[in-house]
């Protein structure tokens, strides 16, 4: 009791310290709210909703859910205006004083950035993981296709009625089902409509069957009956490798020009305000300064047309290819920048702007019926 009465009496007096008017005790709502306010946001051990609104209880004439969404307002003003600038990763050894553990626990900005982190890389795992089952499962697939259509073309004689319609009504299961492979819808086995149909030495076709599940182009000769029977071989699970490589990283290309392959994502396009920069990037990569490759080199794959970022690109591409169309225009086809192959090319246009010479090559090249008008952006790599 005596601590008690020690304690508040500190607290009465250090308003007189401070000059300022007594009008009640200070261990009511101002210091609980002080108090709060460091267990909840700053203590080692901090504080969930659970304390806060028990805490916020015992302070006369207020509703227990009072104190509680004065902190939250204060967390949330504290994360606008600075984030965790001052603790931007949390102790990974959180605690929480309340007995149901981490509910009410308000998460930081730190947390849920490693969060997002970890669900990504999982999610990564798992479509690999995903894509490369559903090529396994293609494999045994195309290895039960093949062995079925072997037995079903080797000699039509020997089968039953009833395992020939089996075998056809298998066979066109398989080559009716799709499969969602870049955004395209893929058959099972390819289209039947590319395909030659197949003619056993007595002239026999399978009804309903119109045309190889697989394509003419790979086939395997069929030894053990008659050999003017012909089985394709079954594609490999590239779509799927590939699929597994969009996943795990990015996939390899190859240059236009030079056929280097490349790795990697499309690089942006340096800003440039000269006439010089332009015909460079266009012309020259590696070392310079202009681009990591030469723009003319650019894959096809990297002009695709699927977002508004793609078709900005695709302007700027094709504003230097039309400026390197000029340089080749001047210089009777040549695709080697020179000094001497610029000054031809300055004497031809001699506009001082970009948007000059650009207007003064496209019209050279219409002439010369290189170009018909402005092109727009491809729908779709060629």
């Amino acid at each position: 009791m005596l601590l008690e009465q020690l304690r508040r009496s500190w607290y009465d007096s250090s308003p007189a310290y401070a000059r300022v008017a007594i009008t009640s005790t200070f261990s009511s709502h101002s210091l609980r709210r002080g108090g709060a306010q460091w267990r909840f946001n700053y203590a080692p051990a901090r504080w969930g909703l659970q304390v806060i609104r028990w805490w916020g209880g015992w302070a006369p004439g207020e509703a227990t859910g009072t104190l509680m969404r004065y902190l939250l307002e204060e967390r949330a003003k504290i994360d606008t205006y600075h984030g965790d600038i001052m603790n931007p990763l949390l102790d990974p050894a959180r605690q929480v004083v309340q007995s149901d553990g981490q509910n009410g626990l308000v998460s930081k900005v730190g947390d849920i950035t490693r969060l997002e982190t970890r669900m990504a890389r999982k999610l990564e795992g798992v479509v690999a993981r995903l894509m490369a089952d559903m090529g396994e499962e293609m494999d045994r697939t195309r290895a039960m296709v093949r062995e079925f259509t072997t037995r079903m073309y080797a000699d039509p004689d020997e089968q039953s009625d009833v395992e020939r319609e089996r075998h056809q009504q298998i066979l066109q299961a398989i080559a009716n089902m799709q499969i969602q492979v870049d955004s395209q819808q893929r058959s099972l086995c390819a289209a039947t409509s590319a395909a030659t149909t197949i003619v056993g030495t007595n002239g026999w076709t399978p009804p309903g069957f119109n045309g190889l599940i697989l394509p003419p182009s790979a086939s395997v000769q069929v030894p053990d009956h008659s050999p003017d029977i012909r089985i394709p071989v079954v594609p490999s699970t590239a779509l799927f490798r590939a699929a597994i490589r969009e996943v795990e990283g990015p996939k390899t290309l190859r240059l236009r020009y030079s056929g280097d392959m490349i790795t990697g994502e499309r690089p942006p396009i340096p800003k440039t305000w000269t006439v010089r920069s332009y015909v460079l990037q266009w012309f020259q990569g590696g070392q310079h300064v202009q681009h990591p490759y030469p723009l003319r080199e650019w894959p096809r794959d990297w002009l695709h047309n699927k977002t508004k970022e793609d078709q900005q690109v695709w302007v700027l591409w094709r504003n230097r290819e039309v400026f390197g169309m000029g340089y080749e225009y001047a210089n009777e086809g040549s695709t080697v920048f020179t000094e001497e192959g610029f000054a031809r090319f300055e004497a031809r246009y001699p506009a001082t702007t970009v948007t000059g010479v650009l207007s003064a090559i496209r019209k050279d090249l219409q002439t010369a019926g290189k170009i018909k008008s402005r092109q727009r952006s491809p729908k779709s790599p060629e």
